[in-house]
């Protein structure tokens, strides 16, 4: 039996001594429970507008955008917009000068890339894009207008409540290049917010139970596209990557899909333009482990010539032609082939 305390000193040091441990307990609890899902990557940025869609008249300014791709532990990957986080500069400093917020003025005629970097989770990012400073541009920034505009995937199904899907919205254009990743640069809108929602970047959040009807709409509501979603449905079979190849150019994409428990996987999709938009082609859609790394490479058939990725499909600096994506729900990436 323990000896039962003799005076009341000996009670004053138990119960500090009992307060420093439950003051030390619960400084631990509250750093554990926030760090429990808060943990998160930046793996990829891109720079809107981009290539060969601005051109400025020299002294005139146009404004460059940053957007980095965050996966964040047992969540999908989303966007922000981190413009005044990178660090901006221009190839040719007499071309085009670009401040710390991204605002790009011309200096003189020419063109020059436009290059946003900065330290990503793991190693240094970098995005470019270009500006092209002539004398025919008017006198505010220039940027073409959209002939139309599609969403891709197709009708969607979530199962639950949290379940999301990424839609990307393309756009087409009169002159070249015909197609590009406009999903930044429109604006999105949900018809039922209970049922879903739907962020600045196309990444749709299943809320409630019901049917949906998700709008991309170009900023001054000249073109816009529409597409539904269903929620609430109870134990679908959904593809976890589809890989869509907008623009009705000819090729193939080919990669490798990494389980987190080391698996390989390999993907295989060819594409003869016949039908904009569509998943034709072996190994085009498929269901992976929430975590799994993609690898995507794209080859440009004939006649056909390879104007990029979608901006959620981190591109390879030194091979542009390649792009890196983690799937954690339902994830759609397109590589845009044109034709020449």
């Amino acid at each position: 039996m323990r000896p039962l305390l003799k005076n009341s000193q000996q009670h004053k040091s138990v119960r500090r001594s009992l307060y420093s441990a439950l003051s030390v307990a619960g400084l631990l609890s509250s750093m554990f429970a926030m760090s429990g899902c808060l943990s998160r990557s930046l793996t990829a940025i891109s720079v809107e507008p981009t290539v060969n869609l601005t051109c400025v008249v020299p002294g005139v300014s146009a404004q460059f955008k940053a957007y980095g791709t965050y996966t964040e532990s047992g969540h999908a990957t989303h966007t922000e917009d981190i413009t005044e986080q990178v660090t901006w500069s221009a190839t040719i400093p007499a071309v085009a000068a670009i401040n710390s917020t991204g605002l790009a003025t011309g200096m003189g005629l020419g063109t020059t890339a436009i290059i946003a970097s900065t330290q990503g989770s793991f190693g240094n990012l970098r995005a470019t894009s270009s500006i092209n400073v002539q004398t025919s541009c008017g006198t505010t920034s220039s940027v073409r207008p959209l002939s139309s505009l599609e969403i891709l995937p197709g009708t969607e199904q979530l199962s639950e409540a949290g379940d999301s899907a990424q839609f990307l919205a393309v756009g087409t254009y009169s002159d070249t290049p015909r197609t590009a990743d406009v999903t930044h640069q429109v604006s999105w809108t949900s018809s039922k917010p209970r049922v879903a929602r739907v962020d600045a970047a196309g990444l749709v959040t299943a809320v409630g139970s019901g049917e949906a009807i998700i709008t991309a709409q170009e900023k001054n509501g000249a073109v816009s596209a529409t597409q539904k979603i269903t929620a609430g449905v109870p134990d679908l079979a959904l593809p976890g990557l589809v890989i869509y190849a907008p623009g009705s150019g000819a090729g193939k994409i080919t990669g490798t899909a990494v389980a987190p428990d080391g698996s390989v996987q390999p993907i295989d999709c060819v594409y003869d333009g016949s039908s904009k938009g569509s998943d034709a082609g072996r190994g085009c859609s498929g269901n992976f482990a929430p975590g799994t790394t993609v690898t995507l490479t794209a080859a440009q058939g004939n006649g056909t010539i390879f104007d990029g990725w979608s901006k959620n499909c981190g591109q390879s600096a030194v091979q542009p032609h390649s792009c890196t994506l983690m799937v954690n729900g339902n994830t759609s990436v397109g590589a845009i082939l044109d034709p020449r």
